[in-house]
């Protein structure tokens, strides 16, 4: 079930980079990936919520490091249109290395607890 969960984080971001750098076409085959990945991942989870905090735990692990680096940017940039990046700077104002570190460890805590959930889910 993890590997479903990384792969439809991946494709995601990589869905998003790549529409966003301009690539669109790039950007559809990857949605269309997605869609199959995420219609078989129904099937497979079968209603069970803890599956939803699994992914979005690591979805907050994972995919803004890909998405940004896939566009070239650093791993930790955040962005300023969406409502959880306009949280983000808010709350982060002055970036620097301390906050960036910061950042690394929320996103590592939020992964190490989803791959928790997920050993404990079996």
């Amino acid at each position: 079930m993890i590997w479903i969960l990384l792969t439809l984080i991946v494709l995601d971001a990589l869905s998003d980079a790549f529409y966003d750098n301009g690539k669109k076409y790039i950007s559809g085959l990857f949605d269309m990936a997605l869609l199959g990945v995420m219609i078989y991942a129904i099937v497979m989870i079968k209603g069970d919520w803890r599956w939803m905090v699994v992914y979005v735990l690591l979805r907050s692990a994972v995919f803004n490091t890909i998405y940004n680096l896939t566009r070239g940017l650093h791993p930790f940039y955040v962005g300023s249109t969406k409502l959880v990046d306009k949280l983000v700077n808010l709350v982060g104002r002055r970036w620097d290395e301390k906050h960036i570190a910061f950042m690394f460890q929320l996103m590592s805590l939020a992964g190490a607890i989803g791959l928790t959930v997920t050993i404990m889910y079996r």
